[in-house]
């Protein structure tokens, strides 16, 4: 099973979204919210990284290497259980998408957070998923 199949199966039956933004947020918030996750991002060594997708220029990539190296195998690994998937495969889906995420969080380069971050996510997945896939 793909990324893609972990995160189309978590929009559940209903097709609402609401599995998939309970998901990213409790993830996200677990994290510190996006805050947190450039602290992580800074103590990895990859705060420019974290920086671009922030910023109004282009987004920097990042490998699914990098990405254990932020979270660790375990956080890794509670992730991708929740979507069926190893640690690995996690980590690489991750660094495809994080940066898109955290693009779409950070209107004119301000983090939202609270309320604002899962209405947020709430748009991103109501909008479509392809839009993190693209």
């Amino acid at each position: 099973m793909g990324l893609l199949d972990g995160i189309l199966g978590a929009l559940g039956p209903g097709g609402d979204g609401g599995s998939l933004v309970t998901l990213v947020t409790g993830f996200l918030q677990g994290q510190g919210g996006l805050e947190g996750l450039g602290r992580r991002f800074e103590s990895a060594g990859l705060g420019n990284i974290f920086q671009s997708w922030i910023g109004k220029g282009p987004n920097l990539p990042i490998g699914g290497d990098q990405i254990l190296k932020v979270f660790g195998e375990q956080d890794l690994g509670r992730l991708g259980q929740k979507l069926g998937l190893e640690a690995a495969d996690a980590a690489e889906g991750l660094a495809h998408f994080l940066p898109k995420i955290v693009d779409q969080l950070t209107p004119e380069g301000t983090p939202v957070s609270g309320p604002a971050l899962e209405s947020g996510i709430r748009s991103l997945v109501s909008g479509g998923i392809g839009k993190l896939f693209g």
